[in-house]
Formats: structure tokens, sequence, C-alpha cells
């Protein structure tokens, strides 16, 4: 309604603008959705189909938290839960929508709870996408939270999309050069593909070599199949960043944007672009230093081979399969004491060394090698039979029993082989079948070093 202005003569009135309820909610800027106590969607406007692709019969109907994906804020489910059980108008939660198309959006969500309205009875809830202000700091805490990269890349994909930059975005990971991208993470795998289309000296190629920026205003710079692929898919202009590794501060990544329009970016649009370099900086330093720690956790710091712990989580896994006989080979080198006796433990670690690349060389590409302490190494292997596990044995002792050269130095390391195998059946104890190999090793070792012996375990033992 709409009252007569201030210093008329005649009393105020109020004037009926005659207005139809649901019109006037479809012209509210951002989705407006009506929800019962069980979360189901009673009516939702048509902006709905602007935010996300639904169109509004879709939704309608269904329960809420099915178009929710609460793994993009574990808070959100608790948010609502908050919203149903208190009346009024709540804060903004920014929650994780998905799109028709699977895609998870960010979207600000406001909720008025009028379950005692008797006109209503239902939940008021405003949904908007999040501006760009909030994405870089959805990204910023799944940075800090040690987030899987793609899922932080997503973050900075929505802020890449927002009103200042307007692009796609694709990150090349480690560029080894011409021919060579790397890895290639893009929301969009039909904007991902393009960089395998970018020939021998593409923008991201430049700019990773050059470790400064290459902003291409108009693709017809570029030469074909790149130009012609990136204009089908409606671009007109590409801008390579180079992302710096925070420790050599060589370029570790390149961010591409993709945009439709064409011209150099705006200062604004610079300063963001910027932005989402460091963030991707950071991202890509938060994934290396845990991928390092995890590699430490289940590697030998020396050899690089999988360690004890990581053998054994290996071996259960491949016991855990009922039907496939699994088969492991113990290793133990026969004249390794001498050479820490007399060159020291320093030459001793440098042929240690050359034994786990000779193992991992002559074991099965399907092996896993590893190194269970001091000299003694361990191969698991699953879905073989005696022949095959022979077969390793004879060509294990063959590489081991070559010398090996260490500084000058003629080492001849030998070893002796306990193998076990255990056939198809459930119950099956990792402990069972690396007894049995030690003790295999243990009477090769007795009868003559240098060979290798095989025990069988059986199921019920």
């Amino acid at each position: 309604m709409i009252q007569q202005e201030r210093g008329s003569s005649s009393p105020t009135k109020p004037i009926a603008l005659g207005i139809d309820a649901l019109s006037l909610l479809d012209a509210v800027p951002g989705t407006i959705a009506l929800i019962d106590e069980a979360g189901t969607v009673l009516w939702i406007n048509e902006q709905v189909t602007e935010l996300s692709g639904h169109l509004p019969e879709e939704i309608i109907g269904s329960n809420m938290l099915d178009h929710l994906d609460l793994d993009a804020n574990p808070l959100a489910l608790e948010s609502v839960g908050y919203a149903l059980e208190t009346p009024g108008v709540r804060l903004p939660t920014v929650l994780g929508f998905r799109t028709r198309s699977g895609e998870t959006i960010a979207v600000e969500a406001v909720a008025n709870n009028q379950f005692d309205n008797p006109r209503l009875r239902a939940m008021v809830v405003h949904l908007r996408p999040c501006g760009e202000r909030q994405l870089i700091d959805l990204a910023l805490g799944s940075v800090a939270a040690a987030d899987p990269l793609d899922k932080v890349i997503g973050h900075l994909s929505r802020v890449v999309r927002g009103t200042t930059l307007r692009s796609e975005a694709t990150i090349v990971l480690h560029p080894e050069g011409p021919g060579e991208p790397g890895r290639v993470i893009a929301t969009d795998p039909l904007v991902g593909r393009l960089i395998h289309e970018g020939g021998t000296h593409p923008p991201w190629g430049k700019a990773a070599h050059s470790g400064e920026p290459v902003l291409i205003a108009d693709l017809a710079e570029l030469a074909s199949p790149l130009r012609l692929s990136a204009h089908a898919k409606g671009f007109n202009a590409c801008w390579a960043f180079p992302i710096p590794n925070i420790e050599t501060r060589r370029s570790a990544a390149v961010l591409v944007l993709w945009r439709s329009e064409t011209g150099l970016p705006e200062p604004s649009a610079l300063m963001l672009a910027n932005q989402v370099v460091r963030l991707t900086q950071l991202a890509l330093d938060r994934h290396e230093r845990s991928r390092q720690l995890f590699h430490a956790a289940a590697h030998d710091h020396l050899t690089g081979l999988a360690n004890r712990a990581r053998f054994y989580e290996v071996l259960e896994g491949y016991l855990s399969v009922p039907e496939d006989p699994v088969g492991v080979l113990y290793v133990d080198l026969d004249h390794f004491k001498q050479v820490n006796d007399d060159f020291g433990h320093g030459r001793g670690d440098r042929v240690l060394k050359a034994v786990a690349a000779r193992l991992v060389d002559a074991a099965p590409v399907s092996a896993t090698v590893a190194r269970l302490g001091g000299d003694e190494f361990a191969v698991c292997m699953s879905g073989v039979t005696e022949a095959a596990l022979s077969a390793t044995a004879a060509r294990l002792l063959d590489t081991l029993s070559k010398r090996i050269t260490v500084d000058g130095d003629h080492h001849q390391i030998a070893a002796t082989i306990g193998m076990a195998l255990s056939p198809p059946g459930p119950n099956r104890s990792s402990d069972r079948v690396v007894d049995s190999a030690d003790v295999a090793l243990l009477q090769g070792k007795a009868s003559g070093k240098g060979t290798w012996r095989l025990a069988t375990v059986s199921d019920q033992a």
C-alpha cells in the first residue's frame, strides 16, 4: 500500500494497488521459496531458473535438502535446523546449491520462519548468488581447512565467473613446455580441453617460461586450431597468469582465463585476477605439503619404497578379496653387513638405494615393493600362482647377484628369498602369510644362501 504525501489537508488513506502477491514475489530480485516444516518446497518463484537452471515445477514438491550440497558447508544443516526452530529473520548463511547440470554453486540464504503466521504457515527463504567477496572468503576457508585441491579451485572458478572477471578459469599445473601442459584442472571439461589444443607456443606456456602474465586481447592473434576451438566455445580473449612456487619462485602452475569479450583486463579485473593467483598459490602449496606428509608417512625415507606400515596396508587389501590368491616374497640381503663394516653406513645407504631400484625394476609393475627395515625387503602381489612367484624370485635373485658399483668400488650383494602363497578363501591373515614367508627364508638361509624357498599358507591355518 502507498500512503498520501505529507502536507495534504485530507486524512491519510491507504491506496490499494491490486497487486497479485505471487506476481510480486516472481519480480523480487533473487529466488524466493516457501518451505514447510518437513523441508518440502511448497512454492518457488521463477528466478530459480536464472539461479540454477531448474524450472519452478522441478523444485516444487521436492525436499529442499535434496538440492543442497552439505559438503560445501558442513554447518549448513545445523543452520537449516536452527531456522526451522526459531521464528523470525535469520542472518545470511552460505549454502551449496546444486544446479540442474549437477554443478554446486555458492548461494547466500536468508530464512524467515513464519510457521506461526496463520496466513503463511511456511518458512520464507531468499536465495541469491554469493558475491565475489563471499566466494573469496569461501576459497580462503577451504584452503585453511586443507580441502582437496579440486574443491578449492571450484570456489575460485566461481570467483572468476563473477561480474568483475566474467571468465572461465583453467589451472594448468606444473607446465613442462610445448606439448606437455601437465595436469589440467577445469570446472568445465570443455574449457579444459582447450589446453591440449594450444600448439607449440600457447599463452600459458609463455607465461610459465617468462614468469610474466601473457594477455591476449583478441584471439585473432592466435593460430588455429586453438583459435577456432576457443571461438566455437564463445571465447574471444585469453589471459594467462603464472603462479610461482612459494619457496622456489619458479612457475608451479598457470591460471588461464577465457573471456567472451575482447580486450585487456580492466584495473579492477587485474587486481582480482592477482588475488585469485595468490589464493591458488596458497592452495597449491598446502596441497604439496600434504602430499609430502602423506608420502613420508607411507614410505621409507631412504629408499622411497613403501614402508612396513604401508606394506601391511596393501597386503590386507589384497587379502580382503577372497577369490584372489596372494603371494609375499621376503628378501634378505646376504653380504650387506660387510659393506657397512668396511665402508661405513653412508656407503651402505647408497648400496641400499641401488638395491631398492633393482627390486622395483625386476618386480612386476602391479607388485608393491617395500623396505621392512635394515637390509630386509618384501614384495607382495595379488592374483598370482606358484609359477609366477617362482619366476619373480628368480628375477630378483638374478638382478641382486650382479655387482653394484658405488663411488668407484664394486660390491657383490646377493640375497635369499622366502615366499608364501595364500590361496583363495576368506579369513586370511597378513601375519600368517608374512610369517610363513619368513620361515621359508630362514630355511633357505640354513640350507644355503642365494636361493629361494616357497611355503604354502592354507586357508584353515
